[in-house]
């Protein structure tokens, strides 16, 4: 990216996976985690280019003399805007927060101290200056992996003369922000789309192009459908789901469905519908997720053991309705909070909300806290990777259901009402079989690859967002999962000869620490902020039971009895405190 002046500039980001690992954010002798500002049409002594006089820490010692600006985590996307003189750049965060900054001449931008404009790592040492604040920033429920665009100066759009564009790689999301040198003047919500931003750039008329991962370059359009569109129903019983509220009975053409293999929702039951419009019918596909028709409907409707403190007693309540629904081909998640009475939910707003609850789990009453997802996040596991219906496949819904008094092939059931024809069944001795992960007389292998399969591959699926280059689904082979013997690519926590999975030692498997822990680093990300004991067991004794040199019964012993005496020392409430701010590890033996 070259100035008015001819002079290059470029982003590096701090060479690390997690946490700046390699402690440069905030250091000016060596180059990563900054804005760097050279000349190239002059060069010096033993390099293709010259430092410009003006950069900021010219002359000073130990300090890299090419670097513009510091404290940056990942700049990713640069633009300069050569009538208005404004560099910008977007940047990645890493657990909670995305942002864009307007890049000035030795700003500190805050990274590892800050991430956007939020404490993260305090006790790190700060560089020179004074830490800036970002410009603007978007939390997790809007953006996951920020893409930078450019200053806009087409003739399209009069109102967004002089904003910089940007958006989002996971969401969709496009923004405006725009800033008189001074200030920010004012910010917007541009568009909402299902596309995989990499990159924004104006066409030969300055227009807009936007750039998507998959092969395509889509215009910026006006949305005339957006104006008139029909108001969205503000409660569930305004969908046209149910006709009894209280039983979650269904209208005609919505049908009740179970599946296999449910994830862990802090200990939430599920109940789930699906209603297919008119006489269509859903197209199963072999070890893919069905493609289901337009204006078709998924709902789960999840229920919490809520403890009575006056009663000492647990009643089950309902508390949330998702809703996943397709619309001009896109999917799109919707979710309802139930009220107090229950009896009705009402649409939770897009940015998502959240509420606490005291619930029993299993011989233990503990404080949760329930998250209502932002629509955007539920498209972070409804992703395209992953053909955005989750539990909509074979191998989840060959299982048996009740229809009035008789149990029968819940396949059969759906090809006897219509709603699919030619669904082959999965053999069980298919390795993409998937069994109850919580059903202990099954298999200890294929119980913990389909826990792993519903709780942790949607993100972790390629293409899907998260991070790692691990394939967790449940036919893929050792090989391919790139999990045993792999190093973590995001730390390792302290555990001594760590590895993914190291077989045989759960002590020493990120897999299973991430799993048992709560805090920052805890696995899955989203979903649920409370330990799945039952299923942290799972783990630990398949990671356990693999080939390789396991733990010696003295140390098993001693692991179990300390645990044993750090539950029965502390009481639940007061366990998850300090679990929560200490990010402590629960080990499951």
């Amino acid at each position: 990216m070259f100035d008015k002046a001819g002079v290059m500039y470029l982003s590096a980001g701090d060479g690390s996976s997690t946490s700046d690992e390699h402690d440069t954010g905030q250091r000016l002798d060596d180059l990563p985690g900054s804005i760097l500002r050279i000349d190239v049409d002059h060069v010096q002594a033993n390099q293709a280019y010259s430092i410009p006089a003006d950069n900021p820490f010219v002359g000073q010692e130990n300090v890299r003399p090419e670097i513009y600006a510091y404290g940056l985590r990942n700049p990713w996307r640069l633009t300069y805007d050569i009538i208005s003189d404004q560099l910008w750049t977007g940047i990645n965060g890493q657990d909670l927060w995305e942002s864009a900054q307007l890049v000035r001449k030795g700003e500190n931008y805050g990274w590892p101290i800050m991430e956007a404009n939020h404490p993260f790592q305090l006790e790190r040492q700060i560089g020179p200056g004074p830490i800036v604040r970002n410009t603007v920033e978007h939390p997790h429920s809007e953006s996951r992996s920020l893409t930078g665009g450019f200053v806009y100066r087409g003739s399209l759009w009069p109102e967004l003369q002089g904003a910089y564009l940007y958006g989002d790689y996971e969401t969709g999301n496009i923004w405006a922000v725009k800033h008189d040198g001074q200030q920010v003047v004012w910010q917007r919500h541009l568009a909402a789309t299902r596309i995989k931003i990499t990159c924004f750039t104006p066409g030969l008329n300055g227009e807009i192009l936007v750039v998507d991962h998959q092969g395509k370059i889509y215009r910026l359009i006006d949305n005339a459908q957006a104006k008139s569109a029909a108001a969205f129903p503000v409660k569930l019983s305004e969908s046209g789901l149910f006709e009894n509220m209280d039983l979650l009975q269904p209208q005609p053409g919505v049908w009740p469905y179970r599946i296999r293999a449910s994830r862990w929702a802090d200990g939430a039951t599920a109940v789930r519908h699906v209603g297919i419009p008119g006489v269509e019918q859903a197209k199963p596909k072999q070890n893919k997720a069905w493609v289901l028709p337009e204006a078709s409907v998924l709902a789960k409707t999840y229920s919490l053991p809520v403890w009575d403190e006056a009663t000492k007693m647990t009643r089950l309540r309902k508390v949330e309705t998702q809703v996943l629904t397709k619309q001009a081909g896109e999917w799109a998640g919707y979710s309802y909070r139930w009220n107090a009475e229950q009896t009705d939910a009402e649409l939770v707003p897009a940015e998502g909300a959240t509420s606490e609850w005291i619930v029993q789990q299993r011989d233990r009453v503990e404080p949760i806290r329930w998250r209502f997802h932002s629509r955007n996040e539920c498209i972070v596991c409804h992703n395209r990777e992953i053909e955005y219906v989750i539990g909509f496949t074979t191998s989840q819904l060959d299982c048996s259901t009740q229809i009035s008094d008789t149990t029968m092939s819940q396949l059969q059931y759906f090809q006897d009402i219509g709603l699919a024809t030619d669904v082959a069944r999965v053999d069980p001795d298919d390795s993409r079989h998937l069994q109850d992960p919580y059903q202990e007389d099954g298999d200890l292998a294929q119980r913990a690859r389909s826990y792993l399969h519903v709780n942790c591959r949607p993100c972790h699926a390629r293409e899907a967002g998260g991070n790692a280059t691990i394939d967790l689904d449940i036919g893929s082979n050792p090989e391919r999962m790139k999990l045993f013997g792999e190093r973590p690519m995001h730390g390792d926590f302290g555990l001594r000869d760590a590895a993914l999975v190291v077989s045989g030692h759960p002590e020493r498997s990120v897999l299973y620490y991430r799993l048992a822990k709560l805090g920052p680093g805890r696995m899955p990300y989203a979903g649920s902020s409370s330990s799945d004991v039952d299923g942290i067991k799972l783990i630990y004794d398949w990671i356990q039971s693999l080939p390789g040199q396991r733990l010696t019964p003295p140390l098993r012993k001693r692991l179990t009895l300390r645990l044993r005496k750090r539950l029965t020392s502390l009481s639940a409430v007061a366990m998850q405190r300090q679990i929560r701010t200490n990010g402590a590890a629960v080990i499951a033996v």
